[in-house]
């Protein structure tokens, strides 16, 4: 058998679907795994078998991609994929996103099912406030109620509140990692990643064990933008990566819209100049999004009351009555944890919304499979 990647005595390979990834995966692994370069060999040539077949391509990567033991490396990349639950779909190929069949993006690791219906891009920073984390997970809740599906980075923050709340909202989510998929599981989020792709999907570009870095994560965010039929800012600092998210939503010519914040807070500054702007278009309920989303279920629905809330915090428990007489609360003392999906089917869809002050409040809390508990 040969060690190569493919055949270099080939004039002509047969183009399947695995041929052109295992190419497109050699030519990575050749290029030092920097997907940048991928990109444009892929670009230039037109696929990863015409470029190790091209007496064009320059001549390191042509050795590297082509060498003796590259297949060995190919199927060693596949296997570890395959060990964490992914596989590899290349552009031009069942499988692939159609949302991105237009970008520079080429070749993806995929665990669990990308969902189908529309995508809503929910974005914002890793410091969030109480305030904007609320309202990434009501809004998110709202999205899933709807079919909508909820597209985030997968990062502290907005990013995992906006994943939560499709989760507990019986609905489903895509994450989009600045990182390799087995590097994301090691890490200390890997519990949410596997929650999150059981109910939805994890999407990288990089290899398996590929850590992230400076440029990997702003880089992600173009996909975290095109996957999205709109993108909204939930909370961002005037600094804020978010703010490379919006921008390129807005290239790709998706609607952007902002949560207002708070005025004359940091968290808040960033989002609040894209409203100012005329940037981004301020969404002040989940039913501004019915229109562009294709999503008319969504109208008319508001966000849900914030009970309790105090400039020192909200109140205890004691002091709402919310907290002190739903009958969700005794349940789960008697029951012990119970799933999203349990207590909706117990107590109605009104769950979803009381479910969310009482976590804000401490009254109940979610373990590491995220079932709730008091």
């Amino acid at each position: 058998m040969s060690e190569h990647a493919i055949d270099p005595s080939s004039t002509l390979p047969e183009f399947t679907e695995r041929a052109e990834l295992r190419a497109r995966i050699a030519i990575y692994l050749g290029a030092g795994g920097d997907v940048r370069i991928l990109r444009k060999t892929i670009a230039q040539f037109g696929s990863g078998l015409a470029a190790l077949l091209s007496p064009t391509l320059p001549a390191r990567l042509r050795s590297e991609a082509s060498s003796t033991g590259m297949a060995r490396r190919v199927d060693a990349v596949l296997a570890r994929t395959e060990a964490l639950g992914g596989r590899w779909v290349a552009s031009g190929f069942p499988g692939f996103p159609s949302a991105l069949a237009q970008s520079d993006v080429v070749l993806l690791c995929v665990a669990g099912e990308l969902p189908v219906g529309p995508m809503v891009t929910l974005v914002g920073s890793r410091d969030a406030e109480e305030y904007g984390l609320w309202c990434a997970r009501a809004l998110s809740g709202a999205i899933a109620g709807a079919g909508g599906v909820v597209v985030s980075g997968g990062a502290k923050g907005i990013d995992s509140a906006s994943h939560d709340g499709a989760v507990d909202g019986g609905g489903r989510t895509v994450v989009v990692l600045g990182q390799g998929l087995g590097s994301a599981l090691a890490s200390g989020q890997g519990d949410a990643y596997r929650r999150w792709c059981d109910h939805g999907a994890v999407i990288s570009e990089y290899l398996p064990d590929a850590h992230g870095s400076k440029q990997s994560f702003p880089e992600r965010n173009r996909i975290v933008a095109a996957l999205g039929v709109c993108t909204v800012v939930v909370q961002a600092a005037i600094k804020s990566g978010t703010l490379i998210t919006a921008r390129l939503a807005r290239e790709l010519g998706r609607p952007v819209f902002v949560i207002p914040g708070e005025v004359g807070q940091a968290p808040c500054a960033g989002s609040n100049a894209l409203i100012e702007s005329g940037e981004g278009r301020a969404l002040t309920a989940p039913s501004a999004l019915a229109a562009v989303t294709g999503m008319p279920s969504l109208s008319g629905v508001s966000f849900p009351s914030r009970r309790g809330r105090a400039s020192t915090g909200f109140l205890a428990a004691e002091a709402d009555p919310v907290a002190a007489m739903h009958p969700a609360v005794r349940f789960l003392r008697e029951a012990g944890p119970q799933t999203s999906t349990s207590l909706v089917a117990q107590f109605g869809a009104e769950w979803l919304g009381v479910a969310l002050e009482l976590e804000l409040e401490g009254v109940i809390r979610r373990d590491a499979e995220g079932r709730y508990f008091a």
